[in-house]
């Protein structure tokens, strides 16, 4: 309790030195006395105004709400998937749509791009993501040595 006590009484004298001290120097100040007390005093109270001045103006700033990136696959749902209009097989991957069955690089790469995204957005499991990728990339891999 005693060491409790000392600590208090240390910190009323020192608050009650730095009270004094500004007071005096706000005195010299006005009286128009100006040396080196003086000049700590203004550096202190202008420290001080200015901490104030920046909280306030932080209280009444309004910061800009985020703007989050579209989620494409977000959006769809499994009842848009069920009920989007069939695709043609025969034409996957040909720009002219004459039909070879065989995909080219860029539409690969989209879906490798669609099931990434899938995996990110938490619709399907790792396992399906590695499998799908790695059928891609063996269509790919495929393409490319020909």
């Amino acid at each position: 309790m005693d060491a409790i006590q000392i600590y208090w009484n240390n910190s009323v004298d020192f608050a009650h030195f730095v009270w004094a001290y500004m007071q005096k120097g706000s005195l010299d100040l006005l009286e128009g006395n100006i040396n080196q007390d003086t000049i700590g005093v203004l550096l202190v109270l202008g420290g001080i105004l200015l901490v104030l001045l920046l909280i306030i103006i932080s209280m009444f700033k309004r910061s800009k709400p985020v703007e989050r990136p579209v989620d494409m696959m977000a959006s769809l749902t499994m009842q848009s998937v069920i009920n989007s209009a069939p695709t043609d097989v025969s034409a996957y991957g040909s720009e002219d749509g004459a039909g070879t069955g065989e995909p080219d690089l860029k539409t690969i790469e989209a879906d490798m791009k669609a099931v990434k995204e899938l995996y990110t957005a938490g619709r399907i499991n790792a396992d399906l993501y590695i499998s799908e990728s790695r059928n891609l990339y063996e269509a790919a891999k495929a393409l490319y040595s020909r």
